[in-house]
């Protein structure tokens, strides 16, 4: 797994470096977690499904050629009993108009997840997976530098032996530079 994050990095940063202009982007994020099958959210009696957390989501999206691009996915969510890092990478196309830019993207790469647990033994429980989205967004520019941004992602993950299908909503600041 450290492997393939390594190399979605490495990628991911090469293509940056041929980029002809940037975004980079700040902001929260609120997502609704799937259902776990019960065999595992159950397993230990502990597992959250179903559930809402939020977050702070950044990234960076690198317009390559034409409508091609990449794009990174940073985010923190935390709601009391669950922490999630997740990060993704991938493709991007984009329309771009005077003020504004639509996008669709698929990201791939990890998750990492810690729960704390109810058990008198077990403090938390932590596991790691692959995960990948569907996005699309949009960015509004008030001028040539700040705008605003909002995403709507499907996100699959693999973690805890079992697979999860979460939603997630996201929006915040933008700035571009380049061309």
């Amino acid at each position: 797994m450290k492997k393939i994050l390594g190399l979605i990095a490495v990628l991911f940063l090469v293509g940056v470096s041929y980029a002809q202009s940037n975004s980079v982007y700040v902001g929260g994020s609120y997502t609704h977690n799937g259902d776990l099958p019960k065999t595992v959210a159950g397993a230990v009696g502990v597992l959250e499904s179903n559930t809402n957390i939020g977050g702070v989501d950044a990234g960076l999206s690198a317009k390559l050629f034409g409508p091609v691009g990449l794009t990174m996915d940073l985010n923190l969510s935390h709601n009391g009993t669950q922490n999630e890092f997740l990060f993704l990478a991938g493709p991007e196309l984009s329309a771009r108009f005077k003020q504004s830019r639509l996008f669709v993207n698929a990201k791939f790469g990890g998750l990492h997840e810690i729960q704390d647990a109810k058990l008198a033994s077990i403090k938390s429980l932590a596991s790691s997976g692959f995960a990948y989205s569907f996005g699309v967004g949009g960015e509004k520019y008030f001028g040539k530098v700040v705008g605003l941004r909002t995403t709507v992602d499907y996100i699959y993950s693999d973690q805890f032996g079992a697979s999860d299908n979460n939603l997630r909503v996201a929006g915040g600041l933008v700035f571009r530079f380049g061309k």
